[in-house]
């Protein structure tokens, strides 16, 4: 199986618990994006009639500012830096205001405050829902949140999740070593899946593609190599996602055995949300 490459464009980067560089795709909706605080200012909008420079310097101005609120866990203020966009028609014009709506939005959802992100996303969808969000895949923004509203709407609610990262990763490669998939499902949230590529990109991917994969590369000895890692990782304040890696998978596209589980941190506990397939060091 083979994953769209389309996204790569939208690459930003994100910090690894080693302080390695890591590539995921802005565009993923909500993810993790490690969030919001990590994702690159949208593109602008040029105004017409006005000097580039000038259109430059206003649409950097509010960008920066909301991406560093965002990145200082100061929602509120992001909060009014868009406001203030959206009520003045000029910047409205300069800045990419959908991506802005998205991001503030995932931002708040990671935080756990599914209330205030769900008015964000509802607006959204009604009023740039039909607007293209990826011009290669061509999935709108009504496309891009679609999972992550139906779930708030149901509840918000986790059921995969554990108070701890290291458990969780014990339960998936027990889940592994099990027959068939349907353990693995019931471990992966709900949204936000993806797979990535080590120091490279991240890619959105559906649920059913990932199990699917992870099944079809499946051998009789898969091995866990940093169990003890992910238990002191996950007790450290500051990690947000942690990486069970594991070995002995048969050969992938690019020549990959291995594949690390992406487990991230939610409030109240850990979730696990994709795959990065290669290691430091490690060929290719």
């Amino acid at each position: 199986m083979s994953f769209n490459m389309s996204l790569r464009i939208f690459a930003v980067p994100v910090r690894h618990s080693d302080n390695r560089r890591f590539w995921h795709t802005a565009a993923l909706a909500g993810a993790f994006v490690a969030g919001t605080s990590f994702m690159a200012p949208a593109f602008a909008q040029e105004a017409p009639g006005e000097p580039m420079q000038e259109s430059q310097d206003v649409t950097t101005a509010i960008e920066n500012g909301f991406y560093d609120a965002l990145a200082r866990g100061q929602a509120s203020e992001a909060e009014s830096i868009l406001t203030g966009t959206m009520n003045d028609k000029t910047s409205t014009v300069l800045v990419n205001v959908p991506q802005l709506m998205l991001a503030l939005a995932n931002h708040l959802c990671e935080s756990g405050e599914l209330e205030a992100a769900r008015p964000w996303y509802e607006r959204l969808e009604k009023e740039y829902g039909a607007q293209i969000a990826d011009e290669e895949g061509q999935k709108t923004f009504r496309d891009v949140i679609k999972g992550k509203l139906e779930w708030i709407r149901g509840g918000g609610k986790r059921p995969w999740s554990r108070p701890k990262a290291v458990d969780l990763a014990r339960e998936i490669m027990a889940a592994i070593a099990a027959s068939g998939t349907s353990q693995l499902e019931t471990l992966l949230a709900a949204t936000d899946i993806y797979v990535g590529w080590w120091q490279s990109e991240l890619e959105p991917t559906a649920r059913e593609d990932l199990i699917a994969f992870l099944a079809k590369h499946r051998e009789a000895r898969i091995s866990w190599s940093n169990e003890a890692e992910i238990a002191s990782l996950g007790e450290k304040a500051d990690e947000q996602v942690v990486y069970a890696n594991t070995h002995g998978w048969s050969e992938m596209e690019g020549g990959f055995r291995n594949v690390q589980f992406a487990i991230h941190r939610v409030p109240g506990g850990w979730e696990w949300r994709g795959i990065v397939l290669g290691e430091a060091g490690g060929e290719p």
